[in-house]
C-alpha cells in the first residue's frame, strides 16, 4: 500500500473546491473499499522457516485472499519487492547475505524514484531502543518485538488500511478510546448540533488536512525543518479545531522539535508514523460520523 495515495485525489478535488464526499454520494468506507477485487500483497521476509509458517498462518487468517510472497534473506527481499509490488512488508532484521536494515534502505531508495512508499514492519527478537532506532533510521515504519502474535499483527494490518475495523467497534454514543481519536460531543456541543454545519466541517476536514500532511511529508523527506514546523502548526490548529487531540498532540510534538530533528532522527521519525496511522484512524471516524449525519 502506497502511504497517501488515495489523497492524490482529495488535493484534486481541493483544486477543484469541492470535497470527496461532495463529488459523489457513494460510500466512501475509508481505505477498504478501495481494494475493489484486488487482491493485497504481502512480502514476507524471514530466514527462519518455523517464523515464516507461523507469519503465513496469521496472515492468511487475517486476510484470506492476501498473495503471500516469501524471501529468506535481505537480498531476495528487495528482488522480491521489485517484482512482486508488495502493500505491506514484513522484515527480519537479523539475516544472511542482507540483513533487513540494508535491505530497507535500499528499497528506500527505490521507492525515491518511483515516487511511493510502502509499509516495512521490522519484524525482530531485539527489544532495546537501540534497535528500535536503527529500524526506524533506516526506513522501516513499525516494529514488532518477537514471539509473534495474533494481535500485533492484526494491529498493525488495521493501523495500514489493509483489514477493516471490527464491527460494532464504532458506536453510535461514542465509546471512550473513540472520544480519545474525535471528540464529537465536544463539537457537536459547540455547534448546537447543527447537523448541516458539522457536515460541511467534517467534509473540509476530510478534503484539507490531508493535502497538510501531504506537504509536512514532503518537508519531512526533505529535512526541511521551516516546513516541517509550518504544516505541523497548520495540523494541529486544523486538529484542535475539529477535537482531533490525539492529532494535534502529535502536530504539536513534531513542531516544537523539528528543529532539532538531526539529533534525534528515530524518535521525530516514530512521531511522523505515529502521526499518519493517527490520521487513518480519525480519517474512518470522521467517515463514519458523516453518513450518519447525511439525511
Amino acid at each position: 500500500m502506497v502511504l497517501f495515495e488515495n489523497e492524490t485525489a482529495n488535493i484534486e478535488y481541493k483544486r477543484k473546491g469541492k470535497s470527496p464526499l461532495q463529488e459523489s454520494d457513494k460510500d466512501l468506507s475509508p481505505q477498504i473499499s478501495d481494494w475493489g477485487n484486488r487482491k493485497i500483497k504481502i512480502l514476507i521476509v524471514e530466514d527462519v522457516v518455523l517464523n515464516i509458517m507461523l507469519l503465513k498462518v496469521i496472515l492468511s487468517k487475517l486476510v484470506p485472499d492476501a498473495e503471500i510472497t516469501e524471501a529468506k534473506n535481505g537480498a531476495e527481499a528487495v528482488e522480491k519487492y521489485v517484482s512482486t509490488n508488495p502493500d505491506i512488508v514484513f522484515m527480519d532484521v537479523h539475516m544472511p547475505v542482507l540483513d533487513g536494515l540494508e535491505a530497507t534502505r535500499q528499497i528506500r531508495a527505490i521507492e525515491a524514484v518511483m515516487g511511493r512508499r510502502v509499509p516495512i514492519i521490522a519484524v525482530t527478537a531485539g527489544v532495546l531502543k537501540e534497535d528500535r532506532d536503527c529500524c526506524f533510521t533506516a526506513g522501516m515504519d513499525e516494529f514488532i518485538s518477537k514471539p509473534i502474535v495474533t494481535d500485533k499483527i492484526k494491529a498493525v494490518l488495521r493501523n495500514y488500511g489493509l483489514i477493516p475495523a471490527e464491527k460494532g467497534s464504532i458506536e453510535e454514543n461514542e465509546s471512550e478510546e473513540s472520544e480519545g481519536h474525535f471528540r464529537y460531543s465536544e463539537l457537536a456541543k459547540d455547534l448546537e448540533n447543527k447537523q448541516g454545519a458539522i457536515r460541511q466541517l467534517i467534509s473540509e476536514t476530510l478534503a484539507d488536512l490531508p493535502v497538510k500532511i501531504h506537504q509536512l511529508e514532503f518537508a519531512y523527506r526533505e529535512m526541511d525543518t521551516d516546513t516541517i514546523c509550518f504544516a505541523a502548526h497548520s495540523i494541529e490548529g486544523a486538529a484542535l479545531s475539529m477535537r482531533l487531540p490525539k492529532l494535534a498532540a502529535l502536530a504539536s510534538f513534531i513542531k516544537e522539535n523539528a528543529s532539532d530533528a538531526h539529533k534525534d532522527i528515530g524518535t521525530l521519525h516514530r512521531k511522523f508514523a505515529e502521526l499518519k496511522r493517527e490520521w487513518e484512524t480519525v480519517k474512518q471516524l470522521l467517515l463514519q460520523k458523516y453518513k450518519r449525519l447525511v439525511v
